[in-house]
């Protein structure tokens, strides 16, 4: 059984929280760095949502369409540099760092897969597809070289192109070499 969506979000906010706060207990010095960092995600969420509204109402249509979802990425990184911070300094706390004789730590082991798994998941999904500027990661040289062909031999001064379907009218004056 899936959570779905909400479910998993729900899920990944408590953990998150959990963590978070097990920082802030445990970890003195890290507090100044834990709260700037996710103070500062969550000020760049609010300017976001208030400069740019439909980033929040348009709804997701698949996975390769999530409107706005590159507004989330500074707030989602420094979650991530707040877990890494964590994790650093458990390893370092407990000594995990220092090479005892005969005796290896797992935890170093440990922490550094957890980390790869965790940013590594998050950043396959990131850049799972081309993105909605990429235009389905044209080779743009080409694209270019043919519309300032076409205006060299244009009379009306325009050229007509295609884009997504639909009739475009790209004046010449606009396409420098």
């Amino acid at each position: 059984m899936t959570a779905g969506k909400n479910g998993a979000t729900a899920i990944v906010a408590v953990l998150l929280v959990a963590a978070v706060g097990v920082i802030l207990v445990t970890q003195p010095s890290s507090r100044p760095f834990v709260v700037t960092a996710l103070l500062t995600g969550f000020a760049f969420c609010l300017f976001d949502t208030t400069v740019n509204g439909h980033v929040t109402s348009l709804r997701v249509w698949t996975f390769g369409h999530e409107p706005g979802s590159r507004y989330s990425v500074l707030p989602i990184f420094s979650i991530q540099a707040v877990l890494i911070v964590g994790v650093d300094y458990l390893v370092r706390r407990r000594g995990g760092l220092r090479r005892r004789p005969g005796k290896a730590s797992l935890l170093p082991a440990i922490a550094v897969v957890a980390l790869v798994a965790v940013l590594g998941g998050s950043w396959v999904a990131d850049f799972r597809d081309s993105a909605f500027r990429s235009y389905g990661s044209l080779n743009w040289g080409p694209v270019a070289a043919k519309w300032q062909y076409d205006c060299a031999h244009s009379r009306s001064g325009t050229i007509s192109e295609k884009f997504r379907m639909i009739p475009q009218t790209l004046p010449c004056t606009r396409i420098r070499p």
